[in-house]
């Protein structure tokens, strides 16, 4: 059997061109100066350490305010009821919707998380059972980055955690 003479340019091109893929590696696509421009991202993440990711009671505030309604204050009594004889700490988180300067929404989130505490402390009829501490998150940390009445309803709110000791 005779092979045509043009067969063996295009059986070593073929072999040149299979050694090549089989010797490339993705080192080769990327310059010196890229090789660690795209180092692992480090992400920030905010987790509170109160006891648990998912907090106890959420409170709803309306816009500008830091009173509570009759239905938040109605949480709150049962959310009391359920701790009252067990002793450990409740931790309130104040938060602001996403409109007006970050220095008015963290003075907001602090009276919002004031306003909770004063009232649960009102209302707890075993206050030595439970040490209280507040946070103030302001519009740092929203549960919806959106902007809108629904997205801001749903940010203008305190969280209430409670850490059994």
């Amino acid at each position: 059997m005779k092979i045509p003479t043009y067969g063996y340019p295009i059986a070593l091109l073929l072999l040149v061109v299979l050694m090549g893929l089989i010797g490339c590696s993705t080192q080769t696509y990327v310059s010196d100066e890229n090789i660690n421009k795209y180092a692992p991202v480090m992400v920030e993440k905010f987790v509170i350490d109160e006891g648990s990711a998912k907090p106890d009671l959420t409170v709803y505030f309306g816009f500008d305010q830091s009173m509570l309604t009759g239905a938040e204050k109605q949480k709150l009594d049962a959310f009391i009821q359920r701790v009252k004889n067990t002793k450990g700490e409740i931790i309130i988180s104040g938060y602001t919707d996403l409109t007006g300067s970050s220095e008015y929404n963290k003075g907001l989130s602090e009276r919002r998380a004031a306003s909770i505490t004063s009232y649960l402390q009102s209302k707890d009829q075993n206050v030595s059972n439970h040490q209280y501490s507040q946070k103030a998150l302001g519009k740092t940390h929203p549960l919806v980055r959106a902007m809108g009445s629904d997205a801001n309803a749903q940010n203008r709110r305190g969280y209430v955690f409670f850490k059994p000791s």
